[in-house]
């Protein structure tokens, strides 16, 4: 047994589904498995039913979130809230936004010339603003007759983050983050231009064949791309070039995942999947630290968001198989079923 310690986590980027969808996801059950994976602090999406783009949705879910202070909340910046004067309002309340450049879950893609108008308003309340940046003029609709990457092409991710890599110097008090980068040249183009941005685990630990064998359960928003795109990011992370990685958790049910729906869960394989990197050689400690506290801490520490606190006792001899009845998620299942991984979560302390 060889012990070591890391402190408890952080993912901004999950999706508990509240309000609308509790039967895939909720907030006991989605905070639930992000605990059981050594994860305490997580920031949800706002791509619910019904979106959270008002004032009013945004202080009902913010309601919510009281018995759940290690949740945060973004709202999204969509069309409606650009045109019928609610960004002023929102921001005033929680100046934490996500903005969709192309349609993923929904129909919430915006165009450029609306981005700009949104960033208009909200600009002087600071605010920090995800993106999902790929470009929808170059997206195609999932169909058999197509691959993954056709239907979302690298250069739709390349071209967007281009476009907000540009738009970023015009608005120097907002905070663009561009959130689960999956193209080694999005991150390239990312690195050198110092904005703050994250990889997935998923990214990182699968490419493009999982599809084959795994079919929709393998269909994401970007999608899993070449081989060679993932062991580039493998090598920007271990050379500590990746500054934040996330999960995107989106517990779709496997009644869901029998047609091409876009996302998979994962924030309670997060921290295993990435501590079973390190005990492979692949990344060192620093980096797990870096990437899953340390940074993401500074993101929420500047919104003066909480952020909980505690320990995770990792036996980096020990091997943990990760079989379907340890899921805690609601959707029931997750693309790390039956693997093994290097090391074990044997404890974890919340202060």
């Amino acid at each position: 047994m060889s012990i070591e310690t890391f402190p408890l986590g952080i993912d901004l980027h999950v999706h508990f589904r509240t309000p609308g969808s509790g039967s895939k996801e909720t907030l006991d059950t989605g905070y639930k498995a992000a605990i059981s994976g050594g994860i305490g602090t997580v920031i949800d999406m706002p791509n619910t039913t019904p979106v959270i783009d008002s004032l009013i949705q945004l202080e009902s879910k913010l309601e919510l979130l009281e018995d759940y202070p290690f949740v945060h909340q973004f709202s999204a910046l969509t069309s409606r809230n650009i045109k019928n004067g609610q960004l002023d309002k929102i921001s005033r309340v929680n100046p934490l936004f996500k903005v969709f450049m192309a349609n993923s879950t929904g129909d919430l893609g915006i165009s450029r010339s609306e981005l700009r108008d949104g960033l208009d308003q909200i600009e002087e309340y600071s605010p920090l603003v995800f993106f999902h940046a790929e470009d929808q003029t170059l997206i195609l609709p999932r169909n058999n007759g197509i691959t993954e990457l056709e239907c979302r092409p690298p250069e739709a991710e390349i071209q967007e983050t281009e476009f907000l890599v540009d738009l970023s110097k015009e608005y120097p008090s907002i905070m663009f983050h561009i959130t689960h980068v999956s193209t080694s040249q999005a991150a390239e183009l990312l690195y050198r231009s110092k904005l703050s941005w994250d990889v997935l685990h998923k990214h990182l630990w699968f490419d493009e064949t999982l599809v084959k064998s795994k079919g929709n359960y393998a269909k994401m928003n970007p999608p899993l791309r070449s081989a060679q795109d993932r062991e580039i990011l493998v090598e920007f992370l271990a050379s500590g070039k990746v500054p934040i990685v996330t999960s995107d958790h989106a517990p779709h049910t496997i009644v869901d995942k029998r047609d091409p729906v876009a996302g998979a869960p994962g924030v309670q394989e997060l921290y295993i999947s990435m501590l079973d990197l390190y005990v492979r050689g692949l990344i060192t400690k620093e980096i797990v630290t870096k990437t899953l506290y340390d940074n993401p801490k500074k993101i929420l520490e500047k919104y003066n968001l909480n952020v909980r606190r505690g320990s995770i006792a990792f036996d980096t001899e020990d091997r943990f198989r990760f079989h379907a009845d340890q899921i805690m998620s609601k959707s029931g299942w997750s693309l790390w079923e039956n693997y093994e991984f290097s090391g074990k979560i044997i404890n974890i302390e919340l202060d």
